[in-house]
């Protein structure tokens, strides 16, 4: 427990501080500032990045996807293969644009959530989530 002196300072310290509403004011500015320049420089985490890189099947489905460093994923499945761009926007967040964009279609881009556990990539995005196992 903290001597009396201790709190007689902490509390006067304090109501010092809601009295004078300006420095208060500046010491939230500061905090919020220094928060916000956090916030806008998230990264890929460095482990997520080089982890997804490998061959990966879907689990109950048709799909591979093969992550190379460059940046580049082949997607297979139902006789096809897609060659595409992928790149994390944020430290979980990945967008995959394909190489070559239909005539039809606005963007082909897609965003999906991405996390991996041991030999398992999941891929979440507005329609659900697809799970995929490492293939050895």
């Amino acid at each position: 427990m903290l001597p009396d002196c201790a709190l007689r300072t902490a509390d006067r310290n304090v109501k010092g501080m809601l009295t004078r509403p300006g420095v208060f004011l500046i010491a939230i500015a500061v905090g919020l500032s220094l928060a916000s320049c956090s916030l806008g420089q998230r990264t890929p985490a460095p482990n997520l990045e080089k982890t997804i890189i490998g061959t990966w099947r879907e689990v109950g489905g048709p799909t591979t996807m093969e992550f190379f460093r460059e940046g580049t994923v082949i997607v297979t499945g139902q006789g096809r293969a897609t060659t595409a761009y992928y790149e994390f926007v944020d430290e979980d967040t990945l967008k995959i644009e394909p190489k070559f964009r239909s005539k039809d279609s606005k963007s082909d881009s897609r965003i999906v959530k991405v996390s991996v556990r041991q030999d398992q990539l999941t891929l979440r995005d507005t329609a659900g989530a697809t799970i995929f196992q490492r293939e050895k």
